[in-house]
């Protein structure tokens, strides 16, 4: 069975110019992502995407992916999931705040947390409070 939750992050975090558009959803358990607005006129090589586990405003890179040449993953179909061309991906972990850079041309940023609801992961939008079940 597949879950799918969709956040829209456009002020996830303290707003800056790069806050916005990022996205994720759940597919196959795991986070995946994708940007909305893709600013087309910036020029392109390829997406790189960072993710960090966030620990009293400390951040600490988990997993990074860079994906030259690939379309920019602009909608739910081409989201790259968490952990892709990866040998040793950080296992996620429930409660954890987790802060995300999706640089396709511009960088935009998100924050997430996972949560279970029975058995199935459950990402949900950061609003600066710390994750809870």
């Amino acid at each position: 069975m597949l879950l799918a939750t969709s956040i829209s992050t456009t002020q996830a975090t303290s707003p800056r110019p790069y806050d916005f558009d990022a996205q994720a959803l759940i597919v196959n358990n795991v986070p995946c992502f994708y940007i909305t607005n893709p600013k087309a006129d910036r020029p392109y090589a390829g997406t790189e995407i960072l993710v960090y586990e966030k620990q009293a405003g400390r951040l600490n890179k988990i997993w990074q992916v860079w994906l030259k040449g690939r379309a920019r993953p602009v909608s739910p179909e081409s989201c790259v999931p968490y952990g892709e061309a990866s040998t040793n991906p950080a296992p996620l972990r429930l409660n954890q705040l987790y802060h995300v850079v999706i640089d396709a041309g511009f960088p935009q940023v998100m924050e997430f947390c996972l949560n279970n609801s029975e058995g199935y992961l459950i990402l949900t939008k950061n609003t600066n409070k710390t994750c809870t079940q």
